[in-house]
């Protein structure tokens, strides 16, 4: 089952997360290898990529993980996180990253993934629903694909949260639906 898949800055390599390994395709595809990850005894997966500005990539799932040889080689990043599997991740910018897992639980990181908050409450999605994908832009709108299982289709939302003062750490949010999608 293919997961999720990133470029390397020249384009040269693609990373594809399937199962418990990760795929290199070389040489603008023309030569792939199997990677391997940490852990792949116990059956972990990597369903999501991002990449920082100085080449530094991290996946992150049932297993999370690091790389900063544009994928050949994979270290298990094993620093606190609050989430036990995660879902979809994205970043605003270097520092600001968003997270979600599979229970739906969305955690927010101010410092590249150093640290992260606790679950932050956000209402105005569907009552049956199912986080699909996070996406943010350079002005830190986050914008999420959300599974409406009750209407069985899929919708967009724009989450706004509301910081908390002393800290500038999100505690609370709100979805407003965009549009429905297909």
């Amino acid at each position: 089952q293919f997961n999720d898949m990133i470029l390397s800055d020249d384009g040269s390599r693609t990373v594809i997360a399937a199962q418990q390994h990760l795929y290199l395709y070389d040489n603008y595809g023309n030569e792939w290898s199997r990677v391997d990850l940490p852990g792949a005894s116990d059956h972990k997966a990597v369903y999501c990529f991002i990449k920082l500005d100085d080449g530094t990539l991290y996946g992150y799932g049932s297993v999370n993980v690091k790389s900063t040889d544009d994928g050949a080689e994979w270290t298990e990043v094993t620093d606190p996180f609050p989430l036990q599997e995660v879902r979809a991740i994205t970043n605003s910018d270097q520092t600001r990253f968003f997270a979600v897992s599979h229970d739906d639980e969305i955690v927010f990181s101010d410092d590249a993934g150093d640290s992260w908050s606790a679950a932050i409450a956000v209402s105005g999605f569907p009552a049956d629903y199912n986080i699909v994908e996070l996406f943010a832009d350079e002005n830190h709108n986050v914008f999420a694909v959300v599974q409406d299982n009750g209407a069985g289709m899929k919708r967009l939302y724009k989450i706004v949260f509301d910081p908390n003062p002393g800290t500038g750490i999100p505690t609370s949010g709100e979805a407003t639906l965009i549009n429905t999608l297909v």
